[in-house]
This record gives structure tokens, C-alpha cells and sequence, in this order.
């Protein structure tokens, strides 16, 4: 295979810049998250070294992940018992509305489930969603959960604790989140708007309770016929739904029929299987997971591969004033800049987490591996992203965001916006380089 490249000329200057630094405001701790925050910092207290074997584990409980469980039998027995007990019953995840500050706060999950859609599927270790069984190739078990928490941090970390990118009005009164996951947006965004009404639509029941009390939370197909009445929406937010969404331009289009005139659709999607380099160079084996979980995405019509390719879609539905921004994640804290070592680090987890999740279902299902062929694939690729001194690369997060044009108002080019445009209208990319000063532009094409 190929080693992949780097995108421009101008990436490997950019990482190498050690002397500047990069100009976004070091973000709080998430109350959320300290007790993970705290022991991920101390497990970097000498960032040189690479991390040990047990940060595959849960930062909830510390039990082993499941690959650790299924190559150790003493504890796979362990946690197959545990599956087995709580198959028929969905865990509480948050916390009662007895106990919440939210006392007053009405139901903040879709009163008419069926009990199906509350039950879970085991495989290999592993806890699925049962609603659309199969829809969706991630768990949504506690370790899977752990990394959406993580995730959503690390977001933060990159947009200096913006939400979002996107110059929404000062006053939003509707947003929708799709995939929600375990709710940290909307309800950071609840949070943040009180007066605003937030809704986040998710397969998975996998939200807490405990939420604002303008955050509501339902279980539905978003790729299914929306209930919502059209112009609805000052925002629609998603997030990391590559890989699970088969037809993104419908998807892009209902969107921009349910967003009111002038409101905004942001997408915020990592090119997860396009790892790149400063040297050019992609370690073997997770050059070789890449390519068998593009292909897999392919096989089973829900592309992983799709990133670039969101913003060219948006333009060509209807929206207008199209931007995207790209932050690069550094795998591991092997960057000399303080702020994107620290990044680093939550990468560093995020896809520790992610190797697995990302791929069993994909391998088993469709590629057809047996469980013991797609470990060893995983694991393989886990050490090589684990040994961040020795392979150092990173992915392109992106940030895309446009505008549902007013009904009476001709379409032009957003000169308030709060971020440039390039020659003839054409939007620029953000880069955050590792190392260097942001921003630093260049166009998608190279």
C-alpha cells in the first residue's frame, strides 16, 4: 500500500514551527469530567513516555476493555456474566429527577418508547443499541459512552469552548442535535441559551436525566421522515456521523428544509480514516485497519470516508455562505506546543477507546472475520497508536457550517461573517497547525 501523504506542501512547515504557539485560549476543566481529566493528567505526568498498557480501560470503573477481555478468559467470564444479567434491562445513566437540581423539569426522554427500544444487543463483548438493530455499527456501552465524553472535551479544547462555529443569532429559540449520543452538546447548548429549546435525537436511550430543563431528548431514526414541522430550527447540529449515515445528501436536505430562513446547519466530522503524517509516513498496521474499515463503510453503504466531501454537498442542496474550518488532532502528545500536547493526550484516549468500537461490528458483520481475526487487527493498530513517539500522525477534524438563505432576499456573500472567505466566494479552510500560529489558510484542493 501506498504511504499516505500530506494534504499541502505547506503541513510539514507547519508542524515543525516549535517556536510559536498556537492562539486559542487554554479551555476550563469540564465539571463534568474532572475525576477523567485528573487521572488522564496524571498518567501524562512525563508526556515522553508512552502511555501504559491500562489506558485501554474504563475511565468510569477501571475494568479492562473489552478486547482486554476477550484475550484474558478469566475476565471475559467475568464480564459475559455481567452482560448477561443486564440484557433485558437498560442502566440508569444519570440521575433521578428526585435528586436533580432540574427538579421542575418535565420528562427529558420520549415518554412512548416501546420496552423493546429500552433493552440493549450483546456481541463479542460488546453492547449495542436494539432500536433499528444493526442501523448503527458503534456500541453504546460505558466504555463507548467514556469516549463520546472524551470526545466532546477534546472538541472543546480545539474551538477554545465554542459549541459551535457557525455566527448564530444571539438569541436561538429552536436547535436540534443529531445523533446526540450521550447529550454533552445539547445540553452544554441548554446550558448556555436557557431561553433556547433544545432538542437531541439519538437510536440509543443512552442520555441522562439529569439536564436542563429546556433539553429534551428523543430516541428516532434521523435518516427515517421528520416529524418536525418545516422552518423550524435556528440551528441543527451534528456530530461524528460518518459511518453511520447512508444518505447524507437527504439528510443535508431535510436539514435545510426544517431550518428557519437565515438559520444555520453545522457539521463537525473527523476524517477518521485518512491519518496523516509529517513525514508522509502511516505506520503499517494502522494504514492496513484504515483501509479495511473504508472499505467495510463502503460494503455496508454508510461511507466513513465521506468528510470531504460534506461541504460540496451543502452548497450543491442549498445552503449558502458555506464555510469550514480544519483543526489537526495529534495522535499522542508528541507536539512541543503546550496546548496541542495537551490535545494530544485526549486524542491519544479518544482513539484508544475508538480502535475497537469502530471496528469489531464492521469486521464481523461485514467483512466477515472471525472475532479472533479482528483482534488481532485492533491490537495491532492499538500498539501502533499507543507508541505516539515512535509514529507520530494525526487526522483533520472539520468544522462546516452554512446558512438557509431568506425566502426574499437574493443570495450573496456573507461579508459580516466572522470568518474569511477566499477569491470568488470560495470559503478557506482554518488550520491549526501542531506547532505553528493560527490561523494559517489554505485551500481544500491543496
Amino acid at each position: 500500500m501506498n504511504a499516505p501523504q500530506t494534504e499541502s506542501p505547506d503541513t510539514e512547515s507547519l508542524i515543525h514551527e516549535a517556536d510559536k504557539t498556537v492562539s486559542i485560549s487554554s479551555p476550563s476543566i469540564v465539571s463534568s469530567l474532572n475525576f477523567e481529566i485528573n487521572r488522564l493528567q496524571d498518567d501524562f505526568q512525563d508526556s515522553d513516555q508512552t502511555p501504559p498498557g491500562t489506558q485501554t480501560h474504563t475511565t468510569r470503573d477501571y475494568k479492562p476493555s473489552p478486547l482486554q477481555a476477550r484475550l484474558d478468559p478469566y475476565v471475559y467470564e467475568e464480564e459475559e456474566a455481567d452482560s448477561v444479567t443486564d440484557t433485558a434491562s437498560v442502566k440508569d445513566d444519570g440521575y433521578s429527577d428526585s435528586c436533580s437540581l432540574y427538579a421542575d423539569s418535565e420528562q427529558s426522554v420520549t415518554e412512548s418508547l416501546d420496552s423493546s427500544v429500552m433493552k440493549y444487543q450483546y456481541e463479542n463483548g460488546r453492547r449495542y443499541h436494539n432500536y433499528r438493530a444493526g442501523r448503527y455499527m458503534l456500541p453504546n456501552d460505558e466504555w463507548e459512552q467514556d469516549r463520546m465524553d472524551m470526545l466532546h472535551h477534546l472538541f472543546l479544547m480545539l474551538t477554545g469552548e465554542r459549541l459551535f462555529e457557525c455566527p448564530l443569532t444571539d438569541n436561538p429559540q429552536k436547535v436540534l442535535d443529531l445523533g446526540t449520543g450521550t447529550g454533552n452538546w445539547a445540553i452544554d447548548f441548554g446550558d448556555l441559551f436557557p431561553s433556547a429549546e433544545v432538542w437531541g435525537s439519538d437510536l440509543s436511550p443512552i442520555q441522562p436525566d439529569f439536564v436542563p430543563p429546556n433539553v429534551k431528548f428523543e430516541i428516532d431514526d434521523i435518516e427515517d421522515d421528520w416529524l418536525w414541522p418545516k422552518d423550524n430550527f435556528d440551528l441543527i447540529h451534528c456530530r461524528t456521523l460518518v459511518g453511520s449515515i447512508k444518505d447524507w445528501r437527504k439528510l443535508i436536505r431535510t436539514s435545510l428544509e426544517h431550518i428557519k430562513p437565515g438559520g444555520y446547519m453545522e457539521i463537525q466530522e473527523c476524517d477518521v480514516c485518512n491519518p496523516l503524517s509529517p513525514d508522509g509516513r502511516v505506520p503499517l498496521a494502522w494504514a492496513h485497519y484504515n483501509e479495511l474499515l473504508r472499505e467495510a463503510s463502503v460494503l455496508c453503504g454508510s461511507r466513513l470516508d465521506v468528510t470531504q466531501e460534506l461541504k460540496g454537498l451543502m452548497e450543491e442542496v442549498g445552503f449558502v455562505d458555506v464555510q469550514e474550518i480544519v483543526y489537526p488532532v495529534p495522535h499522542g502528545p508528541w507536539s512541543r506546543d503546550k496546548h496541542m500536547k495537551e490535545i494530544g493526550k485526549w486524542s491519544l484516549h479518544v482513539f484508544n477507546l475508538g480502535t475497537e468500537a469502530f471496528a469489531l461490528a464492521p469486521f464481523t458483520r461485514v467483512l466477515g472475520m472471525k472475532v479472533e481475526e479482528a483482534d488481532a487487527i485492533i491490537k495491532a493498530a492499538t500498539d501502533e497508536i499507543m507508541d505516539h513517539q515512535r509514529n507520530r500522525f494525526y487526522i483533520n477534524t472539520h468544522f462546516i457550517y452554512g446558512r438557509k438563505p431568506d425566502r426574499a432576499v437574493a443570495v450573496e456573500s456573507s461579508s459580516d461573517s466572522p470568518h474569511l472567505q477566499g477569491e470568488h466566494g470560495d470559503s478557506l479552510l482554518y488550520d491549526v497547525s501542531l506547532e505553528g500560529s493560527f490561523p494559517a489558510l489554505y485551500h481544500p484542493s491543496g
